[in-house]
């Protein structure tokens, strides 16, 4: 269930804009009424009593019989997940996913579905797949009772060949051919509701005959899901079937960003042949139910819950905002999964199946098949008795995500990152303490590392585990690794918190400290105002302004330089220019003093202009001469004296973004209260460089907030 790249999504589009400009000629009802070109679309008319026909559907329960396939794939076998027995064993040809819908199992093989009966297993009927030169596939189907409909399809596009097969028994009824592709159907009693040509809906009797037609032109139709009296249709959203369903742009329920590489799609492409049983597709994906018992548009996922399966992960997450409920791994990759009002069941490879509570992911009930598996589909379940939990109460959730990271599987790396994005926005002071270990992990993947680093950073909270951790040093007699003494510096200056700077110092002296770790530092210096720093600065640079063979020293000078002269003042800013004007100073070296102290001198001196221009006007005239309120233009001449330095910050980020929003809130007297960045991973850099200006007093009330944007050059 991977996400559609952007040449998938342009595939797709193309080929509504060819259907959508062949219209829909050329479908073939069969003598049913099916797919008929001139069928109006979105009448509201015709849609209220299809309504009123799902909404008085019959539910019908389905046996409690999870379906496997055997790892070679020759294999049909039974499970009782109730009692934990085998019901049956057949043998059978299959290299894709089967499908479980009522009291039905559909298997393709080579030219054919097989249709077995759920509870024995018993052969029931089979549907001839065509020619080999273009077979069609078994793309879905679902069931209500007798009544199972089934989509068949050769491929994609406007080229494809689909029928829409309606069974009734052990026997087919109709058999419907359309020169379009069909979607995942949906049957609600006697009413069936067949997806295709990517934006259509077709409401039918379970004779065929259309009763009416929704039109989507805001999205992707593939899927159809009926439950409860409610119906569903989508595929990236989730719509719900209701009378403003006749508006073409109805309302939609889509997943949150989950912030990871090639996202699972909410519903997968329907419109593709299926993929194999060996494809990683069916190891990643979203599993949710739809809410049957909300009315409010957007629908939404029972339980409030998206389950997102990743391999052998597998995360509750909040339908809204992704927050994560629980994750818990699972004994081997997930080869089965179904959601439910009040949990999920899944199904590992290894054979195990397991019941998991929604509130907690505690196993509610566990039984194994007792061997190698490698697809497993449950029927539809509105709801399962849980029962008594069959294992103790699990870990906070701040746990569970730093277990997740921990795990050395490297399927698992974008799974693992997922889980420690999630835990690096916990508003919880122990998870800085978490953050602290994973960055000093040499375990973890590189990438995984610097991001558990950069997340320790840019912490608001857990300024007592940054201490706790800064009065930490290396020993190689005793076998003591020291702390990630530059991702601490940096969280100590974004938080500003200054009991940390005698244990800077103490760092910054302590020869074991990377030369990478010395920037950060000075610039944690920087961030606090703290000027006690200053001998140390001054010394640093007198011991090392000759020295530029170390990887890294040349920028750790600039650095250093650049604190020493923010703190030292006037004196400082001479022996920079002494230093840098030493015989014995490498150029690179020379040069990033230099740098430093100009750009120092640039913000001074342009802080005393507007302050000295201010004081004369104060002077001289009266506050009402002041400015009603500040605004760029003023802010302008200000700023330039930072701007490449930001420009700089924006480059040097981590996450290479391409632009940056920054937010200054401006004292009435000029000076800055508060900087906020966009993304937050700047902030470190850019408050130092900004928090210092002096703008142009104003004779207005409160604050000024200026926004503007930073974009890489």
């Amino acid at each position: 269930m991977k996400a559609m790249r952007s040449h998938e999504l342009r595939s797709i589009r193309g080929s509504i804009l060819a259907l959508a400009l062949a219209g829909c000629g050329g479908a073939s009802g069969g003598g049913s009424g099916a797919f008929s070109p001139s069928y109006p679309d979105n009448d509201s008319a015709t849609l209220g009593p299809a309504l009123a026909q799902v909404a008085h559907a019959a539910a019908t329960a389905a046996p409690d019989v999870a379906v496997a396939v055997t790892e070679d794939g020759h294999h049909l076998i039974g499970f009782d997940t109730s009692t934990g027995s085998s019901l049956y064993r057949v043998d059978v040809e299959t290299t894709v996913p089967i499908l479980t819908t009522g009291t039905y199992v559909l298997v393709e093989e080579t030219g054919r579905v097989r249709i077995f009966d759920l509870a024995t297993g018993h052969a029931r009927l089979s549907i001839d797949l065509g020619s080999n030169v273009t077979p069609s596939h078994l793309i879905g189907a679902d069931a209500s009772g007798p009544l199972l409909a089934v989509s068949l399809s050769t491929a994609t596009g406007t080229t494809a060949r689909s029928r829409l097969v309606i069974v009734r028994g052990d026997s087919i009824a109709e058999d419907i051919a359309l020169d379009r592709p069909l979607g995942v159907p949906a049957v609600a009693g006697s009413t069936i509701l067949v997806p295709w040509a990517y934006q259509f809906l077709s409401v039918m009797d379970a004779a065929g005959n259309e009763q009416t037609r929704i039109r989507l032109r805001n999205g992707i139709v593939g899927h159809a899901i009926a439950s409860q009296g409610r119906a569903w249709f989508g595929g990236a959203e989730l719509h719900r079937l209701t009378s403003s369903s006749a508006t073409e742009v109805p309302v939609g329920y889509a997943p949150p960003n989950l912030g990871i590489d090639r996202p699972p799609s909410l519903l997968t492409n329907a419109y593709d042949a299926p993929a194999p049983l060996s494809s990683a597709m069916h190891n990643v994906r979203l599993v949710f139910a739809p809410d049957a018992t909300g009315t409010e548009a957007p629908p939404r996922p029972t339980d409030g819950l998206l389950y997102l399966v990743y391999f052998r992960f597998v995360f509750a997450l909040d339908a809204t905002d992704g927050t994560p409920r629980w994750v818990r791994p699972v004994p081997s990759d997930v080869v089965g999964a179904a959601a439910f009002a009040g949990g999920i069941r899944l199904a590992a490879e290894s054979g195990e199946i397991l019941t998991l509570s929604a509130v907690d992911g505690r196993a509610h009930a566990s039984a194994s098949i007792g061997e190698a598996v490698s697809y497993v589909s449950y029927p539809r379940s509105e709801s399962l008795a849980l029962g008594e939990p069959v294992e103790a109460e699990r870990p906070d959730v701040r746990v569970q995500l730093m277990e997740a990271v921990q795990v050395a599987d490297a399927r698992l790396v974008t799974a693992r990152e997922f889980a420690l994005a999630r835990l690096a926005v916990l508003p919880d002071d122990d998870a800085t303490a978490d953050l602290t270990l994973l960055c000093e992990d040499t375990r973890l993947p590189p990438r995984t590392k610097q991001r558990a680093c950069d997340f320790l950073a840019t912490r608001p909270v857990g300024a007592d585990h940054v201490l706790s951790q800064l009065s930490r040093h290396g020993s190689f007699l005793d076998e003591r690794v020291g702390p990630p003494v530059a991702a601490l510096a940096r969280a100590a200056g974004n938080m500003r918190v200054a009991a940390s700077v005698p244990l800077l110092i103490e760092q910054f002296r302590d020869p074991r400290t990377p030369i990478a770790a010395i920037a950060p530092i000075a610039d944690a210096f920087v961030a606090i105002g703290d000027a006690t720093a200053v001998p140390v600065l001054a010394a640093f640079l007198r011991t090392y302004h000759a020295d530029s063979s170390e990887f890294g020293m040349v920028d750790a000078l600039g650095s250093v330089a650049n604190a020493y002269a923010r703190l030292g003042g006037p004196t400082a800013l001479t022996e920079i220019d002494a230093l840098a004007s030493d015989n014995l100073a490498p150029l690179p070296v020379a040069r990033a003093l230099r740098e430093a102290a100009t750009r120092v001198r640039t913000t001074r001196n342009t802080t005393s202009a507007t302050t000295a221009t201010t004081t004369t006007v104060a002077t001289t005239t009266s506050t009402a001469a002041l400015p009603t309120h500040l605004s760029l233009e003023l802010a302008n001449p200000v700023l330039s004296g930072v701007n490449d330095q930001l420009i700089t910050c924006l480059r040097a980020d981590p996450s290479r973004p391409n632009s940056a929003r920054v937010i200054i809130v401006a004292r009435r007297d000029g000076t800055v209260a508060e900087v906020l960045v966009s993304p937050d991973s700047l902030a470190t850099c850019v408050y130092p460089l900004i928090s210092p200006l002096q703008f142009p007093a104003t004779r207005g009330t409160g604050t000024a907030r200026l926004t503007f944007t930073l974009h890489a050059r």
